[in-house]
């Protein structure tokens, strides 16, 4: 059996798209960028609409906000269940964003995992997520 080459395993190539509709490329990496906390979490609207996705392992969709009059780098970061229109709750905080709105810029395509979620005594919470970037 020496110098046999092992077969490929039968997964299909569909199976590993993205579900956002893009195409997965071959050899394609996700390189994990930085662990943050959601900005302004206490400010989204309708969140007891969506907390419900709001756990451990959820996919966060980030898009850029270049008009924002208050942060030309702002990231906005939006919950995207499935079969629901996709809804804010925050924002990447300022410290972070300004490298990772630059690769954005350059069409890089980033996207957040839910670490943790904290709850609070008042029934607020906040979320820690992770960021990575497609390449």
């Amino acid at each position: 059996m020496g110098g046999m080459i092992p077969s490929m395993p039968q997964t299909p190539f569909w199976h590993l798209a993205p579900t956002d509709g893009r195409q997965k490329k071959p050899f394609q990496q996700e390189i994990f960028l930085l662990e943050t906390y959601v900005a302004g979490l206490f400010f989204a609207e309708n969140l007891q609409d969506v907390e419900v996705f709001l756990v451990p392992g959820f996919r966060l969709e980030l898009l850029r906000e270049p008009q924002n009059e208050y942060d030309e780098q702002a990231i906005q970061i939006f919950v995207s269940p499935k079969g629901r229109p996709k809804q804010r709750i925050g924002y990447v905080p300022r410290a972070k964003n300004e490298i990772l709105s630059r690769l954005m810029d350059a069409g890089k395509f980033l996207y957040g995992i839910i670490q943790e979620k904290h709850p609070h005594t008042d029934g607020q919470f906040d979320l820690t997520i992770r960021i990575f970037m497609e390449d």
